[in-house]
């Protein structure tokens, strides 16, 4: 059986049994064709603009098996086929591209089956991350499940459409820390968001650019900050996270309240048990929560009208704990106070 020259260097000699030749029984010729995946990966690449990548190969079997007895009974300082095979091929490209392998992270995965000669290459999404601020209400996060003519796209369309185009990207898909309801505006330091980007073309841009395309695609509805390229570790940190959240609530009461600033302000750290709204249990669970209302102030009264700003924990229905939801909420700021309660607005202010 024969074995070539590349065999021979990665494992330190010939294995018993086999002499140098041009057919090699091992790698069946894999070294003589990295030149032509060389030109394989140049072609399939050139579209894209990345600054990473990796290699990997897969081998048959049985050759796979046959290098692995060999290593271990006679050459246990060689290396394995596979990794002498990677390790020449990513050399050469980056030599040539100037670009890096990287092993933990790659943008770009270039895919190589030695028994049928075929390739695959793989695109790391890129991920677009900062905050954003509702400016106008009437606008979802998600996009309407059956939109009418006269319903506006969603948050995450006004976000997700400028970004992906910028980079040009396949796809999309958008996450955000929470969510603030369809009538509600999402004020002050905004809400943490990213966008994936599927298939990226690019992967640099003009931040600043997009995010004036993000303004006025949306007519100033909604705005972003602290746009930036995101790594994957930030986020999956964003993805754990909880966040406590400030509100500002405009309310009407039934009828006049005495030393309401006062009640208000004894309001410090209270634990409410919160069933899961009527008005979403169509796509949620029917369960009970417990959340925090750390602290209400009073900003302004003048009878019937109030406006409150209230710090509770992440997760926390407002509007159901100020009106009670028929119970479903206790205790509810109404049943706190004596009294009914209409809400007039609610904002986000804080998202910490």
């Amino acid at each position: 059986m024969q074995i070539c020259q590349e065999c021979i260097r990665r494992y330190g000699g010939i294995p018993k049994g086999f002499e140098e030749g041009t057919q090699c029984y091992i790698c069946n010729n894999a070294f003589t064709k990295i030149d032509q995946l060389v030109d394989l990966f140049l072609n399939e690449t050139s579209k894209y603009e990345f600054f990473t990548f990796l290699i990997g190969s897969s081998f048959p079997e049985q050759k796979v098996e046959l290098d692995s007895s060999i290593l271990s009974e006679q050459f246990p300082k060689g290396r394995s086929l596979k990794h002498h095979f990677n390790s020449l091929l990513g050399m050469k490209l980056e030599k040539l591209t100037g670009k890096t392998v990287d092993f933990k992270s790659p943008e770009l995965a270039f895919k190589i089956n030695m028994e049928n000669f075929s390739t695959e290459l793989e695109i790391k999404p890129l991920y677009v991350a900062g905050r954003y601020l509702k400016l106008k209400r009437g606008i979802p996060q998600s996009p309407w499940i059956h939109p009418n003519v006269n319903e506006s796209l969603s948050v995450s369309e006004f976000i997700g459409i400028p970004i992906t185009k910028n980079f040009e990207g396949k796809d999309y898909n958008f996450f955000a820390s929470g969510r603030e309801d369809v009538d509600v505006l999402m004020l002050g330091n905004g809400r943490p968001f990213y966008v994936e980007v599927l298939k990226p073309t690019k992967r640099n841009s003009n931040l600043e650019k997009i995010a004036d395309e993000i303004r006025d695609f949306s007519q100033g509805a909604i705005e972003v900050i602290g746009l930036h390229i995101s790594k994957q570790e930030e986020v999956e940190k964003m993805k754990e996270e909880v966040h406590d959240k400030l509100y500002e609530v405009s309310i009407e009461f039934e009828k006049p309240i005495e030393n309401l600033e006062l009640k208000l302000e004894n309001i410090k750290n209270l634990e409410i048990l919160q069933r899961t709204p009527n008005r979403v249990l169509r796509s949620r669970s029917d369960l009970v929560r417990r959340k925090l209302i750390y602290s209400i102030e009073l900003v302004d009264y003048k009878h019937p009208q109030a406006k409150i700003k209230i710090k509770a924990s992440s997760g926390t229905y407002i509007k159901e704990f100020i009106h009670g939801d028929n119970g479903r909420t206790t205790p509810s700021l109404s049943s706190i106070l004596g009294v009914n309660i209409k809400i007039d607005y609610l904002n986000v202010l804080e998202v910490n």
